[in-house]
């Protein structure tokens, strides 16, 4: 599981939008979609974000899925990416 660390977006005709998580071993990674057309977030009943979805021009979709992480070394639990 990664932590997400951001996503970014250049609002533009050709934009991109990136999407950062870090590694458990050290770094980050990033996915970046270019020229996007569409994106959604899918929510619980109860309004907790379950995923992104990003669509891109040419059909191709990056979709992220939120999880709670459980917590670690004492710390208090945050959101996580798959």
């Amino acid at each position: 599981m990664l932590s997400l660390a951001g996503v970014a977006a250049e609002p533009n005709e050709d934009g991109k939008i990136a999407i950062t998580a870090a590694v458990p071993s050290g770094g980050f990674v990033t996915h970046t979609i270019d020229a996007p057309v569409n994106v959604s977030i899918e929510q619980t009943d109860e309004g907790a974000d379950l995923a992104l979805e990003i669509e891109a021009a040419d059909g191709t979709k990056a979709i992220l899925q939120f999880r709670v992480a459980p917590p670690v070394n004492g710390l208090a639990r945050g959101r996580g990416c798959s």
